[in-house]
């Protein structure tokens, strides 16, 4: 392993660590119009913002590299890559963006990518599970199916945990 690759991984473990420090930070940072009665649940605007920018980010680096690429490889390769990994990452940004759990008093509506919005009551909810690590991931269920889950990078995150008596490890 040289030089190059040491650096070019560092670089990329750090990038990594930054974005998930920023959406844990802003994610404390809640909306002050939310209520226990009335909030959201979702992804930091910043976490999305930040995957955007690091779309925009690929597809500039790969231009400014262009007397690079066109010197070691054949830039009709390299290119499409660029463009496919940058396009990924804002299709994750947008449904990261998308995905949302609304509170309305007892009411508790789920959208999903993709999918149809659900609504169930607070009062349906026979299991609330903890998952272990980092993100404090909790995942919600009604009978043995798993309805939603939330994590400790989504804001509302705190309201979540006192409307479903979930205490916060």
């Amino acid at each position: 392993m040289n030089l190059e690759d040491i650096i070019s991984t560092f670089i990329t473990a750090a990038g990594v660590v930054a974005i998930f420090a920023v959406a844990k930070l802003s994610a404390k940072n809640q909306n002050k119009n939310m209520t226990i009665k009335n909030f959201e649940v979702r992804y930091s605007p910043a976490l999305v913002r930040t995957m955007y920018f690091l779309a925009i980010f690929v597809v500039v680096f790969s231009i400014v590299l262009y007397p690079y690429i066109v010197k070691d490889s054949n830039p009709y390769v390299v290119y499409p890559i660029c463009i496919g990994i940058a396009l990924f990452i804002f299709a994750f940004g947008r449904i990261l963006n998308y995905s949302c759990i609304t509170v309305n008093n007892e009411t508790i509506i789920v959208k999903h990518f993709l999918q149809k919005k659900k609504e169930y009551k607070i009062s349906d909810i026979t299991k609330v599970k903890s998952g272990l690590g980092n993100d404090g991931k909790i995942k919600v269920y009604i009978g043995k199916k798993q309805v939603f889950s939330f994590s400790k990078l989504m804001t509302g995150y705190d309201l979540m945990c006192q409307k479903l008596n979930v205490l916060n490890f």
